[in-house]
């Protein structure tokens, strides 16, 4: 998660409106997973787009190409600017922090203007990172139907059910405090 930390730092340095999606969201969640990237959907906005490639720079991005190792792949000509951004709906890269997947939309759920409604704040070592919701997640992965996404859903949807159910446990343990303070001020008059 340290990759994800360095880069959601620069993302927040740069202003840049985007949401970590994925593998790494379903980890900062607390579902048990292994990925080897991170995935970035980000809003399309010009701005924004310039703000993306200034935050991405310290990280060197290159291409990730399959059948080619990351030398062959830095001898590619390539630039990530906000052109290259605006004329791609998806970038691989690989980078200084690993493998980074820049995304203008996501099955299922579409655009970074759709998925704002799906964003959950998780604080980071004091940094606040967007993550798409798990039942967000969920809907993309059953969209996608890949092999691998469609194996991780029983492990998404126990860890919602799960967090569900803490939640639930922890409403009505609060609801029981308070009728406990309540009866003991009326003990009181």
């Amino acid at each position: 998660m340290i990759g994800s930390q360095r880069l959601f730092r620069l993302l927040d340095q740069e202003k840049v409106a985007a949401v970590l999606v994925g593998g790494a969201a379903m980890i900062l969640q607390g579902v048990t997973h292994f990925t080897n990237d991170i995935d970035v959907c980000y809003w399309r906005d010009r701005d924004n787009l310039e703000r993306l490639a200034r935050a991405m720079l310290p990280l060197n991005p290159r291409l990730r190409v399959e059948g080619l190792t990351d030398a062959e792949a830095r001898a590619l000509p390539f630039r990530l600017d906000s052109r290259t951004l605006h004329n791609t709906q998806s970038l691989t890269l690989m980078t200084d922090i690993g493998a980074v997947d820049l995304l203008g939309s996501i099955s299922g759920l579409g655009d970074y203007d759709n998925l704002r409604a799906y964003i959950v704040d998780i604080d980071l070592d004091g940094l606040r990172v967007p993550v798409l919701s798990l039942p967000a997640i969920i809907t993309n992965k059953r969209t996608s139907a890949r092999a691998k996404d469609l194996a991780a859903l029983p492990h998404i949807e126990a860890t919602l059910r799960l967090q569900e159910a803490m939640a639930e446990r922890v409403s009505y343990q609060n609801g029981v405090a308070n009728q406990q303070v309540e009866g003991d001020a009326d003990s009181a008059r």
